[in-house]
């Protein structure tokens, strides 16, 4: 007999034990089934009225006994076909009262849940949760240095794309020592990324959206996940972000910094001005400036131009809406600065850095400087 199928529909062991004896039994007094089940005589009475109220035995009384017997086996279905009325009963309440009980749950103030997933499985199964939450137009935010895991990298590009084809913005803050993975991203729209110095990010990555925040650190054979569901906690890890976000002083690096540096100007949508350019910039980085000027022939940006006397031979003046003038040969620095709009960006060619300043007052010392080196400068 399938004891096991019994179960299943919510009978216990024993009240099918006394079901058993009561149809092999008959009519029967309770010591007959206490024998022939082998339960305890000191549970049967509660065993036979669960029977009862089950459907699935009744008594009759003779001579002042009771007398029990057994329901007809069909009956089973019938006590199955009340279970699934019930259920189905039970799941329609249910799924009244599910969005208010998803609606505490949002908006609880109290809530904090922190979950620990290890390895690069548990890391993708968490971040799977960002995709899933946020949609086409959301955003959200990351700040990290560099952890030592190829993987966690070759599955960071390819989650990247993913993100941005469903149309999920996110605003990163890297170090310097995470730019290998920001030149592989940096193009996909939806994607923006500065960098700030080593000292004021750590070493883990930290994910910031809704009311998640996502710590993931690593060693050369681990990678661990902490995730963690607080709106108080994520609103900090935020605030933190925005305000070095919006730090008027950015220091920036190689192809990035410089790619950052066009599409400002183009941005700002103003005329800009470059003091000092020495012609390094047409080796090293000469594919940016083109596709600066590609970009700038849709625009009605003028470029002013300061170069060393050195670079009188290269074709700076072919371009279009461009006016160049000559600086004497001790102007020569690899130092070059570009004014545009309300900023001003330091380029250190030898050293690939970019120092970005936002601030309208300098931009227009910059301009007042440059109009001064312009008047005597050799056309």
């Amino acid at each position: 007999m399938n004891v096991e199928l019994l179960e299943s529909i919510g009978l216990t062991r024993a009240e099918i034990k006394v079901y058993f004896a009561l149809l092999e039994l008959g009519s029967s007094t309770t010591g007959p089934i206490v024998e022939k089940s082998g339960v305890s005589s000191s549970k049967i009475y509660e065993i036979l009225e669960k029977l009862m109220q089950k459907g699935l035995a009744s008594f009759v009384i003779e001579a002042g006994m009771k007398y029990y017997e057994a329901a007809q086996p069909s009956r089973l279905l019938d006590y199955m076909k009340e279970k699934e009325e019930a259920l189905t009963k039970q799941r329609q309440e249910l799924q009244h009262i599910i969005p208010e009980l998803e609606l505490k749950q949002k908006y609880s103030k109290h809530k904090s849940e922190a979950t620990i997933f290890r390895g690069l499985k548990g890391v993708k199964t968490a971040y799977e949760d960002i995709l899933n939450t946020l949609k086409s137009g959301d955003e959200y935010y990351v700040t990290g240095g560099m952890l030592p895991h190829k993987a966690y990298f070759a599955f960071i590009e390819e989650f990247h794309k993913r993100r941005s084809k469903k149309g999920i913005k996110v605003k990163i803050l890297y170090t310097e020592l995470a730019k290998s993975i920001a030149h592989k991203i940096n193009d996909l729209p939806g994607t923006k990324i500065k960098f700030a110095p080593n000292q004021f990010l750590a070493s883990c990555f930290v994910v910031m959206y809704n009311t998640t925040t996502l710590i993931t650190v690593a060693s050369k054979d681990d990678l661990t996940l902490f995730k963690i569901d607080n709106k108080g906690v994520t609103e900090s890890f935020i605030a933190q972000f925005i305000a070095l976000w919006n730090q008027r002083t950015q220091t920036m690096y190689g192809e990035i910094g410089i790619k950052a540096v066009c599409d400002a100007i183009i941005e700002e949508n103003k005329d800009f001005y470059i003091i000092g350019a020495n012609g390094m910039i047409m080796k090293k980085y000469s594919y940016l400036l083109s596709e600066l000027e590609k970009k700038r022939e849709k625009t009605e940006i003028i470029r002013y131009h300061l170069a060393v006397e050195k670079t009188r031979g290269m074709p700076i003046n072919k371009l279009p809406r461009t006016n160049v003038r000559y600086l004497p040969k001790h102007f020569d620095s690899p130092n070059v600065i570009w004014v545009f709009g309300d900023k001003v960006a330091h380029i250190l060619w030898e050293s690939d850095i970019v120092i970005l300043i936002d601030d309208s007052r300098i931009a227009d010392d910059y301009r007042n400087y440059f109009d001064l080196l312009w008047k005597t400068a050799k056309i």
